[in-house]
C-alpha cells in the first residue's frame, strides 16, 4: 500500500513543478521611440436604455489619435446584456482595429 501512496504523492508533485514552469516569451513593439501617456479617468453610465459609448482620445497635440467604444454583449435571439466589448481603436493606422487585443 506505501509504495502505490508514494507513487501517487511523487505523480503530483511532478505535475504540480511542471505547472510552475513559465514559458519565456519574447515581444518587440513596432513603435520606437518615447511615449508619453498621461493618466484620465471617465465614468460611463451604461444602461438598457443606453447601452453604447463612444469618445475620441486626444494626443498630446490635442489632435484626435484614438477612439474608445463599448458595446453590449447580447446572444443572439436575446434582449438582455450579458458583457460589454471594449474598443480601443488607432485613428492613425486603420489595421489596428482594437489596441486592446
Amino acid at each position: 500500500m506505501k509504495p502505490i501512496l508514494s507513487a501517487v504523492v511523487i505523480l503530483i508533485a511532478s505535475a504540480c513543478l511542471a505547472q510552475s514552469a513559465l514559458p519565456t516569451i519574447y515581444a518587440e513593439s513596432f513603435r520606437k521611440g518615447p511615449t508619453r501617456v498621461t493618466e484620465e479617468s471617465f465614468e460611463a453610465k451604461l444602461s438598457p436604455a443606453n447601452p453604447t459609448y463612444r469618445e475620441r482620445i486626444k494626443d498630446a497635440g490635442g489632435n484626435d489619435r484614438y477612439e474608445l467604444t463599448i458595446n453590449p454583449q447580447i446572444p443572439e435571439g436575446d434582449n438582455k446584456i450579458t458583457g460589454w466589448i471594449v474598443r480601443l481603436r488607432d485613428l492613425r493606422y486603420s489595421i489596428f482595429h482594437n489596441l486592446l487585443m
